[in-house]
């Protein structure tokens, strides 16, 4: 009796734990982006696809990383920003962003992703608020990252 008991909940705690957690997305990510709206309208951005790279780490369903600045071609992952997200099933999200000042003129922006988790990619699309010196903008954009190999 005791075993045709406990059989079923190893099995069911088993799977609980084993869909709660993803090993497979902490680790090194590289894709592209592409901006494709803005509340100052299409004259105001480059709509080239970029490069884009990041580094995830989860823990317990909580995303800590880096990525590099949406609306920039980056070479690699240099002039990063750090972010903080979750995922939950496939759903993975995120916010980053960076403030400063350039000459007399204070800067800041702050950008959220929402996308989804396929095996090796993830994919969704990124929203960045900037607001440089009281000028209020938005730029948005589909994201694609692929999982790097692992360097060991």
């Amino acid at each position: 009796m005791k075993s045709s008991f406990f059989l079923p909940l190893f099995v069911a705690l088993s799977f609980t734990v084993s869909c709660s957690r993803h090993p497979g997305i902490s680790g090194r990510w590289s894709g592209s982006h592409q901006i494709d709206s803005s509340t100052d309208g299409p004259t105001s951005f480059n709509s080239r696809s970029a490069k884009t790279y990041c580094k995830l780490v989860e823990s317990g369903g909580q995303l800590t990383g880096s990525i590099t600045q949406f609306g920039t071609d980056a070479q690699g992952f240099i002039e990063t920003e750090k972010l903080q997200g979750t995922i939950s099933g496939q759903l993975v999200e995120w916010t980053s962003g960076k403030s400063g000042q350039t000459g007399q003129k204070n800067w800041q922006y702050q950008t959220t992703f929402h996308g989804t988790l396929k095996g090796n990619i993830i994919s969704g699309r990124f929203s960045q608020a900037w607001d440089d010196d009281g000028k209020k903008t938005t730029y948005e954009g589909p994201v694609e990252l692929t999982k790097q190999p692992d360097k060991n």
